[in-house]
């Protein structure tokens, strides 16, 4: 496959840096860095060993895949389980896959090198450096990110697929170092290298260790197509049993001791604020009310169960000023976009002299469609949750998130401490359809919410979003009107 243009800037950019210091000093110090250095640390107190980044496996052969992205009924799970599979030679029975930690020696560097690289083919130090570089920079900037089709086909196809293949000859390695061996004489099927000629088989567990402590290749020699036996077949979904027993847990079924339940809702005027509350004490005096919290761009209710905190918040009288330029509404918004475009300034503004709106006004046929798309929510089938509560001088927050590190740094921004004060538990997801990520504080509002409500509550908090603030405070796909038109010659086609 030939390199693209992008990709050749890209590679060239990446590389330039390094060859203007001399690729012995910067280039080679980024080829070189070994991101399981990163991994190791926090994973210290597991007994298994980190062979290569991303794969775990311990003194019995199991097989533990530690994936950047969560579950959200995607099935990326099982694709990247399944591009493992192959390229390690690993034994399905052994091997199982699951959430990586929130932490930065496990961003999606492939994800970024993905996007901007696309498939373009580099093979050896070009392509170690460039990953390797995409790797450092996610790494600083904490991109922990679920979303836009890339598990399975970035972080799976390149990194996944590159650290088994690298896992798989470290173990060679190891192996032929323990039987005294070429390792051309090797081969690896379900679990174990094998020596064909003496028949002696040594299991992935006896040679973890030994492999764990190998440099890692830097082009990895892949497997060939007819070698594969569980990519691009139908493999049963990894998460699909857990699901049809109800034993998966998503945010919204976690449980702490001495937890008590948060509604919520939105200002009653769109993007206002809510300045006061009209009827608290009577609020306050409803069942199993625990207090009331006026969050500004929310009201929030805690009751010692969920049904009680609802009610309750639904029954507040809000005093709310509407936000900067008036109320919003949803039609006369439309409308003004509508005005804009059938009012020809925006089009002539953007045809920059070309006469295409000239033309069309002065045609004989003229075919034109108007579109209209309203303002929408992501809705997910699981509400929006998140599970707050504090331990060991650390915030602890449980829920389904898109983006665990910077769900935990947009916690710690609002709580005002240190980001490694927080610990985010992510949990299988109930949809999110973008949602549940994003780019600004307000992306996270469900769960900057809940830590605002738990710092003044104290305790353990669930806050669950009803339907209608779920809707209500979303941030929204953008309504938009676009006009369409085209113009017909003599033979009925455009012209």
């Amino acid at each position: 496959m030939s390199i693209t243009r992008r990709a050749l800037m890209v590679a060239g950019g990446v590389a330039g840096g390094g060859l203007m210091l001399g690729v012995t000093t910067m280039g080679a110090w980024i080829a070189a860095y070994d991101r399981r250095s990163e991994q190791r640390e926090a994973l210290a107190i597991r007994g298994a060993k980190l062979v290569a980044q991303w794969i775990l496996i311990n003194a019995e052969g199991h097989v533990t895949i530690l994936s950047p992205h969560v579950e959200m009924g995607q099935g990326s799970q099982t694709g990247i389980l399944q591009i493992v599979l192959d390229e390690l030679s690993a034994d399905p029975a052994r091997t199982a896959i699951e959430m990586a930690p929130s932490t930065s020696g496990f961003t999606v560097g492939d994800m970024m090198a993905g996007f901007l690289m696309g498939e373009a083919a580099m093979d050896g130090f070009s392509r170690r450096l460039v990953d390797q570089t995409f790797g450092r920079l996610v790494s600083v900037g904490n991109m922990q990110f679920t979303g836009g089709s890339t598990a399975v086909r970035f972080t799976g196809w390149r990194g996944m697929r590159r650290a088994a293949a690298c896992a798989r000859e470290m173990l060679v390695e190891a192996a032929a170092t323990e039987l005294g061996v070429e390792k051309s004489t090797l081969t690896t099927e379900n679990g174990a290298v094998m020596h064909a000629e003496s028949g002696r088989v040594l299991d992935f567990g006896a040679l973890a260790a030994a492999a764990a402590a190998l440099p890692m290749p830097t082009d990895p020699t892949y497997k060939p197509r007819d070698q594969w036996k569980y990519i691009g077949t139908r493999h049963p979904r990894v998460d699909i049993p857990e699901k049809v027993f109800a034993t998966a847990e998503y945010g919204i079924d976690v449980r702490i001791d001495g937890m008590r339940y948060a509604a919520v809702a939105a200002p009653s005027l769109a993007e206002g604020t809510i300045t006061g509350i009209d009827n608290r004490a009577e609020v306050e005096a409803m069942p199993g009310v625990e207090a009331i919290y006026n969050l500004g761009d929310m009201v929030a209710v805690v009751a010692d169960k969920p049904w009680r905190a609802e009610k309750a918040v639904r029954a507040v009288q809000q005093v709310c000023t509407p936000p900067l330029g008036g109320p919003l509404d949803s039609e006369a918004l439309l409308q003004m976009r509508e005005d804009l475009v059938l009012g020809g300034e925006l089009a002539r503004a953007t045809s920059h002299g070309s006469g295409i709106v000239e033309a069309i006004e002065s045609a004989e046929t003229v075919v034109e469609a108007r579109y209209t798309v309203p303002f929408l929510a992501h809705a997910p089938m699981e509400p929006m949750n998140a599970t707050v509560w504090e331990e060991g001088g650390q915030v602890h927050v449980a829920t389904g998130t898109q983006d665990p590190i910077n769900t935990r740094i947009h916690v710690a921004n609002i709580r005002g401490i240190d980001m490694e004060q927080v610990v985010v538990h992510p949990h299988t997801i109930g949809g999110a359809f973008g949602r549940r990520s994003g780019f600004t504080p307000s992306n996270f509002n469900w769960v900057t919410s809940a830590a605002k409500i738990q710092q003044q509550a104290g305790g353990a908090v669930k806050s669950i979003w009803s339907r209608e603030a779920g809707i209500r405070m979303s941030h929204w796909r953008p309504a938009d009107f676009a006009w369409m038109r085209a113009t017909l010659g003599a033979d009925g086609k455009p012209s």
